[in-house]
């Protein structure tokens, strides 16, 4: 069985909100709950990195960790976010299309180059 940390998620909920801002990472986290129900593999929600420069830092959604194979991130939109070829990554907002030049791919990969930054710093080793 996968184990997820936290065990149990913390639900955002702005002031005045009709339903939690993370939405989305929650019933994302429940269909990974049900597909790795029969895995060894570890699931961690909203892992915060510090930049290897040290200013600032990424926050990864999940990050999946299969023993055997190595590990991937997982950078979870909800609403509507969308890739348009004419516009690449965006989503709309109210009347205005809001374009988004980096998108969830780079984000994601950034996030993880991150990661590896710091886990092989600790390491002593690239």
């Amino acid at each position: 069985m996968a184990e997820f940390f936290p065990a149990e998620p913390d639900e955002i909920w702005p002031e005045g909100a009709a339903r939690p801002a993370n939405e989305p990472e929650l019933v994302f986290r429940k269909c990974l709950e049900a597909a790795l129900s029969d895995t060894p593999w570890i699931v961690i929600q909203n892992l915060v990195v510090q930049a290897p420069d040290r200013v600032g830092s990424r926050e990864i959604d999940f990050l999946v960790i299969d023993p055997e194979r190595g590990m991937v991130v997982i950078e979870v939109k909800g609403g509507n976010y969308r890739w348009v070829p004419e516009l690449g990554w965006s989503r709309r907002v109210g009347d205005e299309e809001r374009i988004d030049r980096g998108g969830v791919v780079k984000q994601a990969r950034t996030a993880m180059f991150h990661l590896v930054k710091t886990l092989a710093g600790r390491m002593l080793h690239d």
